[in-house]
């Protein structure tokens, strides 16, 4: 299997005044190119609920199928799950199960009732039998 590991710090986003680092892996397997998302940063507070991160993801979803690209895997950091389930993505129920405790800890940081909230919530509800909201 060959494998190709892009760590993006953009540079034409960054010249341009935007705050966002990337990191992926493409590869071969079994003759067919897939890849796999580790993590999409908007560090700028006023980029973050603007749509950039969606445009992002719609780009790159588009440019992979156009190429025929077997499969794409995401990982999420902080409360990323939510932006991926939006776009279409669904959870890997063994990876949930096995880092629930990491992305319930995470989720402290939004606030009780808010829109984030609520759709975390939601998305953990659906996936984790016994998962209680807090």
């Amino acid at each position: 299997m060959m494998k190709i590991a892009l760590m993006k710090n953009n540079n034409w986003l960054k010249e341009n005044g935007y705050d966002i680092d990337e990191e992926r892996e493409i590869f071969k397997e079994n003759g067919v190119w897939n890849v796999e998302h580790a993590a999409l940063i908007i560090e700028e507070d006023d980029y973050k609920g603007t749509g950039f991160g969606k445009e992002i993801i719609k780009q790159s979803e588009a440019w992979y199928v156009a190429r025929g690209f077997g499969y794409i895997e995401v990982s999420t950091a902080m409360d990323g799950a939510r932006h991926w389930a939006r776009a279409g993505y669904d959870f890997n129920p063994e990876y949930l199960r096995e880092n629930a405790s990491q992305l319930i800890y995470a989720s402290a940081r939004l606030e009780a009732g808010s829109p984030e909230k609520i759709e975390f919530d939601g998305l953990m509800s659906r996936y984790l039998d016994g998962y209680v909201p807090s």
